[in-house]
């Protein structure tokens, strides 16, 4: 095969280099047209590689060829340990050059399970590609396939020293390509799985999407990101027991109501007794998720004026909202879905009932032969929600520009959607 020296020289130093240097930082295919110097057009420098773009077509096309041929003995276990351990080189040309062929990333599923590559190796090589290929589902899969390996060795290290080292890695990926998706959804998955190891992962992550969403508040893959650390909290609200006083207290200031200091009374102030047919296992844990939503809404209300032109942060807002929506009907035990029938909520532009919320204020009084729709609109948590939309809705048409065209289609989407009508 023509130029099959040259590409087999060039294989091995890019294996040689990547085996000398455990601490490679990136790579990249430099773009040059030709090798008129003469040179070698692997590059190395203070753990940054990278491959000169002239010679990509011929090493990959050498590196395909030879490994097809393999394949099938590969796959049959007729090939020796040696020449296992010899295919290596081919397919790490191969794969930084074009990491999204699955049958190159299943050839080293083989190697690992016949112990000729470790998992340390096979994850510091994977994150070496995804440098170049920050977006590559088949990278992001084989990762998880090798921390599930990982974490059943006998000599298991840290989870959290895992957990940490994966969150980087996600956390570069997202930094270096916008809205990547891939990215996010693998962290879902790391989420996912290292929980239960770490009590306060979900909490944590919170906070660090808090911190990414302020400096990427225009990319949608962050708020999905947060929906779902959310769901996770509604799912595992146990997690939030130990910080649920400091989440109330910045509720309580924000919306400024008083009084009511008590985590276990926040739903009765807001929307009275509970039903006795709500399907609701514990009361408590299902307060605290409550309480954390409303700090949610408070957050965005925090976001920079100048930033809601952006339509990710006026989604995320209406998922908050309807997370209330729901909790509060499910609480009062009434069916919820968006669509049904609430009440029109019309408030006065003067009228502020922040100022003196108080939680010790005598509760309207709820008949048996009262319509069940009576309690929610009577509600503390209706006026609330109504006051705070109004608002928030009618500062951003003062604006004017799109910050008022995507505020009118909030105002609609809460009347046709949700029926909840502010005028």
């Amino acid at each position: 095969m023509e130029h099959a020296s040259m590409s087999e020289k060039i294989l091995r130093t890019i294996e040689t280099t990547i085996k000398n240097d455990s601490l490679l930082s990136d790579f990249t295919i430099i773009p040059v047209a030709n090798n008129a110097e003469n040179r070698s057009p692997v590059l190395y420098e203070n753990h940054h590689f990278g491959l000169e773009s002239w010679c990509v077509r011929y090493i990959y096309d050498y590196a395909c060829s030879k490994l097809f041929e393999a394949r099938r003995s590969l796959a049959q276990k007729k090939i020796s340990f040696s020449l296992k351990d010899d295919l290596n080189y081919l397919i790490v040309g191969a794969l930084l050059i074009n990491p999204d062929v699955p049958t190159f990333w299943n050839m080293k599923r083989e190697l690992v399970e016949d112990n000729v590559l470790s998992l340390e190796e096979e994850l510091t090589f994977s994150r070496l590609v995804l440098t170049h290929k920050p977006k590559s589902n088949e990278v992001f899969s084989y990762r998880r396939w090798l921390i599930n390996r990982k974490l059943f060795k006998p000599l298991l290290p840290s989870a959290e020293i895992i957990l940490m080292h994966e969150l980087y890695v996600c956390t570069q990926t997202a930094e270096n390509t916008p809205n990547n998706y891939h990215s996010w959804i693998h962290r879902q998955w790391v989420v996912t799985k290292f929980y239960k190891y770490i009590s306060n992962l979900i909490t944590a992550e919170l906070d660090m999407n808090k911190f990414w969403i302020s400096r990427h508040i225009s990319e949608s893959c962050g708020y999905h990101y947060r929906q779902f650390l959310l769901n996770q909290l509604k799912l595992h609200n146990n997690l939030l027991s130990l910080n649920i006083k400091f989440y109330l207290k910045n509720v309580l200031w924000h919306f400024r109501i008083q009084h009511c200091d008590d985590p276990e009374h926040f739903l009765i102030y807001l929307l009275g007794e509970p039903a006795k047919n709500n399907t609701i296992k514990d009361l408590s844990r299902f307060t605290h998720y409550v309480i954390y939503i409303f700090k949610e809404l408070s957050y965005t209300m925090n976001i920079d004026v100048m930033n809601q032109v952006h339509e990710p942060y006026w989604l995320h807002r209406r998922y908050i909202l309807h997370e209330l929506l729901e909790a509060s009907h499910k609480y009062l035990g009434q069916e919820f879905s968006p669509g049904q029938n609430l009440n029109t909520i019309q408030l006065n532009k003067t009228e502020s009932i922040m100022n003196n919320i108080d939680c010790e204020e005598k509760q309207p009084k709820i008949f048996k032969t009262q319509p069940s729709e009576s309690q929610w609109t009577s509600s503390n948590m209706f006026r609330i929600m109504g006051i705070v939309e109004k608002d928030f809705i009618e500062a951003n048409i003062r604006a004017g520009g799109v910050q008022c065209e995507y505020a009118n289609k909030h105002k609609r989407w809460l009347k046709y959607m949700m029926k909840f009508e502010i005028r």
